[in-house]
């Protein structure tokens, strides 16, 4: 690694984003680096406009057919193109909460040693997104904690899956490492799967939640069943944890909800409390009915094959409507 500051692309597959990309791509472009910064997006066959916007901007565009997509390939297809040290992966729906996001990453990755590092995520406060989610930023710490191939060979299962919670919609790699370890090709969680390889293969790996991104998805019950099956699928293929059942939707469940959205986070608009009463009421009973699946499917066998029959969990665009 030089000793100037290393060179970094920031890495975005887009698939129809522009709804996403229109309010964010300032905030890519106007990150305040000390060392070269490119922009470069790969492209999954969009038809909303989304290439034609970020070519206006100047931002570098590959494309590639819409079908068969594949998260791990895609992302391997990206470092192929990559020439800086560093590459640091994000998602079209993602949005830079500082104009030092770039610089924060790479201070995080020199600081701790690491040959990649995993930033944080937070719901931004608006009508459009869920007020039981706002509470995710909670804290700013600029603490880095570290794992090692040993720490992993050490660990339980749980902790093992604890250690790989990676998340390429805040990542940063040292590009060496993402072409001696690629990415497995993979339809979801490509992400877990790489930390679990990146630490079997001796290197070190780090979270820095303090610095963030905001990034939200627009859930509903549907959704919110594959997401569920595709999450948990892959921390079992990887380390054999099963779910635990969800919470159980009685009158604690209901209170704590109504709480939380009356007085902590003052909806006060009856049409607004009544749309995510009812939002959190589905999305829960969706959540929970799929984690049991889940387990019925583990103990019969069917697991890998109820994995198959889903569709990749794609977000949807904020309806600003709520």
């Amino acid at each position: 690694m030089s000793t100037q500051a290393p060179s970094v692309t920031i890495a975005i597959p887009t698939f129809n984003g522009l709804d996403w990309l229109r309010s964010s791509i300032d905030t890519f472009i106007g990150q305040e680096y000390t060392g070269d910064l490119r922009i470069l997006v790969m492209d999954s066959g969009s038809t909303d406009g989304t290439i034609e916007f970020l070519e206006e901007q100047g931002i570098e565009v590959e494309r590639l057919p819409s079908h068969p997509f594949n998260h791990g390939r895609t992302r391997n297809n990206l470092v192929n193109l990559v020439a800086s040290e560093l590459v640091l992966f994000t998602v079209q729906d993602a949005r830079p909460r500082s104009r030092r996001w770039v610089q924060d990453m790479v201070d995080a990755l020199l600081i701790s040693g690491s040959d990649a590092v995993c930033g944080g995520q937070c719901v931004p406060q608006g009508p459009e997104t869920n007020p039981m989610q706002w509470f995710r930023p909670i804290h700013n710490s600029r603490a880095i904690t570290t794992y090692t191939g040993h720490d992993y060979d050490k660990s339980d299962n749980e902790d093992r899956c604890m250690m790989c919670r990676w998340d390429n919609v805040n990542a940063l790699y040292k590009t060496n490492v993402l072409k001696e370890i690629p990415f497995p090709q993979t339809e979801f969680g490509e992400d877990l799967a790489w930390a679990r390889a990146a630490l079997n293969s001796g290197k070190r790996i780090g979270y820095c939640d303090g610095r963030k991104v905001d990034h939200y998805h627009v859930e509903n019950p549907t959704f919110v069943r594959t997401r569920t099956i595709c999450t948990a699928f892959s921390r079992w293929s990887n380390f054999n944890v099963i779910p635990q059942e969800g919470p159980s939707i009685n009158l604690l469940w209901w209170g704590r909800l109504i709480h939380t959205l009356t007085l902590r986070r003052r909806i006060i608009s009856p049409l607004r409390l009544a749309h995510w009463i009812q939002h959190n009421w589905k999305n829960q009973r969706a959540r929970n009915a799929a984690i049991l699946e889940v387990r019925k499917a583990i103990d019969d066998g069917t697991i890998v094959a109820l994995h198959a029959s889903l569709n990749d969990p794609k977000a949807a665009a904020p309806n600003p409507s709520h």
